[in-house]
């Protein structure tokens, strides 16, 4: 890593959190006696990190001194900014479309809905408190297996073009 920049450091980062939730992902499809929605939050924590780190990369890659803080949310409209046009476009599995609603409107619904942070969600079996998330928990390895392969092509494309510039 020594002699690498900071972008390169956190898109090395990425790519290796991207190996490990495909990795674990294969892993679960293989193995009855590991599908359970345990291993399942593993594989979406990693693919979560991987995403975080990827949209931090790209952003350090073109604004070396941006302040950094664990808001997925924050670095997609950042990174979108950045990075305008379809040969930028990244698929990612964790977002939330709002359509037709306005920034004060999807405020108020994610502000009603008491919506646990994704981060968060994926790491801890319950909230700060010690109770239970509020939300319904599924994962099916298979397709998810098939979306991790996707989205290390489409990184890696978009990847290339940032660093190409």
């Amino acid at each position: 890593m020594q002699g690498k920049s900071v972008s390169q450091k956190f898109f090395i980062y990425s790519e290796a959190y991207l190996n490990s939730a495909e990795s674990l992902c294969e892993v679960i499809t293989n193995s009855a006696e590991k599908q359970n929605y345990a291993q399942g939050l593993v594989v979406l924590y990693l693919t979560f990190h991987a995403v975080e780190l990827f949209l931090k990369a790209a952003i350090l890659n073109k604004e070396p001194s941006e302040p950094l803080n664990h808001k997925i949310e924050k670095y997609e409209k950042r990174y979108k900014n950045l990075y305008p046009g379809k040969r930028f476009t990244l698929n990612i599995p964790f977002e939330t479309e709002y359509i037709g609603l306005q920034p004060t409107e999807i405020a108020e619904i994610e502000a009603e809905a008491n919506i646990t942070p994704p981060d968060q969600l994926n790491r801890y079996p319950v909230d700060r408190s010690g109770k239970e998330w509020n939300e319904l928990h599924a994962f099916e390895p298979y397709t998810f297996l098939k979306e991790l392969r996707n989205m290390r092509e489409n990184f890696n494309s978009v990847k290339n073009k940032i660093i190409k510039g």
